[in-house]
């Protein structure tokens, strides 16, 4: 590959490079993928924000400006950046929280508590300026929900999922299918299904109202895997900033006490008593929210680290690694 003088190589700006203790990551935000390089290439691609390529391949012994080359090869054919002589032409993404809300994101354990209260908690959701509820519920309690459900066309929530407990209360084919009847509903998940009931049901494939013989429960909550990686803008400035499970979260359990997320067992008011205005001020609420990748042992120098959901609730100290967390940066193995 000929370098041409005064040409640089230039990441997209939705390309970010995450160094590891061992090797690095790049995170594209747009198309949600990541890429694994080493860290010589992540070094590399440091080194060239501001000089031009042949200006520093003309320091490198032959063998490095040859890996340097292939460094470059692999950037342009994966199409995560492109060579420019005008490298100011193209400025970075500015990474600041997109959100101008009090809150995002709010779990409810819905029961008849919740719904009594209603109407004052629909006025918290509107004046936080929640867009994204997970509702947890038992099955005999949804003809009570669809009362709930109409009320939030008023408040600016955008996504619902529902997480449903079966028991014996309906039968599955009672259930509403609330996917295709309400376009705010996200996903519809009955879990706990029992395995004679599950068989006589054929689901669509793709489906967003998903039946399971899996039991949901708090436990299952701080799954860490690759699985369950995120490599969007969204999740990333989170990772950055704040804590990217807990940060502008709340949850309120099924006797309406105001936590972070139901597995933890922090409680920060009442809904009899407390507004959400007052729980969010909350100087322990706030730091579970502010706890950053960058803040945690083991994860601080992980390459996934900005792309990978971080719960606070399975940990002795708030700063460890996640429990359930079996990835080694320092080796790159997993338990």
């Amino acid at each position: 590959m000929k370098i041409e003088s005064n040409t640089y190589l230039k990441l997209f700006a939705n390309c970010k490079p995450v160094k590891g203790a061992k090797r690095a990551t790049i995170c594209d935000l747009q198309r949600e993928i990541y890429f694994l390089i080493p860290n010589s290439c992540y070094d590399f691609l440091q080194d060239n924000v501001h000089v031009p390529l042949a200006e520093n391949l003309n320091r490198l012994s032959a063998t490095d400006s040859k890996t340097a080359i292939s460094y470059i090869d692999y950037i342009i054919e994966n199409e995560l950046g492109f060579l420019t002589k005008d490298p100011h032409l193209y400025p970075d993404i500015e990474f600041a929280d997109l959100s101008p809300h009090l809150l995002n994101d709010m779990i409810i354990e819905f029961s008849p508590v919740i719904n009594t209260h209603r109407d004052y908690l629909l006025e918290d959701i509107t004046i936080c300026g929640i867009q994204f509820l997970e509702i947890r519920i038992r099955l005999s309690d949804l003809k009570l929900f669809q009362e709930f459900l109409a009320a939030l066309g008023n408040t600016r929530v955008r996504s619902i999922d529902i997480v449903c407990e079966y028991d014996n209360s309906l039968s599955i084919s009672e259930i509403p299918n609330y996917v295709d009847n309400f376009s705010i509903i996200k996903s519809f998940i009955l879990h706990s299904v029992p395995t004679e009931t599950l068989g006589i049901y054929i689901q669509e494939k793709d489906s967003r109202q998903l039946f399971t013989g899996e039991r949901l429960s708090n436990e299952s909550c701080g799954q860490i895997g690759r699985q369950y990686f995120t490599s969007n803008l969204r999740f990333f400035i989170n990772s950055l900033g704040s804590n990217n499970c807990l940060n502008k979260k709340v949850s309120i359990d099924k006797n309406g006490n105001y936590r972070n997320c139901p597995s933890l067992p922090n409680i920060y008011g009442n809904i009899h008593t407390t507004s959400l205005l007052d729980v969010i001020k909350n100087k322990e609420y706030v730091l579970y929210g502010s706890v950053r990748k960058d803040d945690v042992e083991t994860c601080k120098d992980c390459e996934y680290r900005y792309i990978c959901s971080d719960c606070r609730a399975h940990v002795t100290n708030i700063y460890d690694k996640p429990f359930y967390c079996n990835y080694n940066p320092y080796t790159n193995e997993y338990s």
